[in-house]
């Protein structure tokens, strides 16, 4: 019973953000059969990315100095994490031609990050209790979702003809440093955890305002 009951407050709170984001692209709205196919692909992401992050969290994460864990937060969790949701989007929608601009680079890069979050929310409430659920499914999704949205809004302007691979790369890199201070803000005991509210709402204030920028596009 309490199997199901985890299962539900990590789905549910995703698939709410899932619509939420969606009503963002009204004028061409995706369809719910590919959401929930990048959905799917953006929770299964969670596999490789794990199968990558423990070994090195083994071999480098452990007992370092401060400036060798912010390094490995950027290269073994943030780059790790983001390039898999990437990926996720990758194979699951963006050689569809349901794929279009970068608007819908967005929505479906923020699909996968939810799908992401939602089997990591429901790994970290499985290992260390329920408790934590309710807040991981506010603030850790959302900070999922406006790093990935910010590649999105890269990865559809390279679909529509309007950017690079090197401006993905560039904004890959750059949301894997934010991820990865982001989560050094949380594991450390100098820095209040308030920081790490701070990162995400001006992330969230920067992806809203790519959102803009692509629906201007439409």
């Amino acid at each position: 019973m309490e199997l199901i009951v985890l299962v539900f407050f990590s789905l549910v709170p995703a698939v709410g953000w899932v619509w939420y984001f969606k009503r963002y692209d009204r004028l061409e709205p995706e369809p719910n059969r590919m959401l929930a196919r990048t959905f799917a692909a953006g929770l299964l992401a969670v596999v490789p990315a794990g199968l990558i992050e423990v070994p090195l969290m083994q071999a480098w994460g452990q007992g370092t100095n401060a400036v060798g864990q912010f390094v490995f937060l950027i290269l073994g969790v943030g780059l790790v994490e983001e390039s898999a949701k990437l990926m996720a989007v990758y194979f699951a929608a963006y050689r569809s031609p349901e794929f279009g601009g970068s608007l819908d680079g967005i929505i479906y890069m923020t699909t996968a990050a939810f799908g992401f979050a939602a089997a990591e929310n429901f790994l970290y409430a499985y290992s260390f209790g329920w408790e934590i659920g309710p807040l991981r499914a506010i603030v850790t999704t959302i900070a999922h979702a406006s790093f990935s949205g910010v590649v999105g809004f890269s990865l559809g302007l390279v679909h529509s003809g309007a950017g690079t691979w090197i401006t993905v790369a560039s904004s890959l890199i750059s949301v894997s440093i934010l991820h990865g201070l982001y989560n050094y803000i949380l594991f450390s005991q100098f820095l209040s955890p308030l920081l790490a509210l701070l990162l995400v709402f001006l992330l969230y204030r920067f992806l809203t305002h790519r959102i803009r920028q692509a629906q201007k596009r439409i």
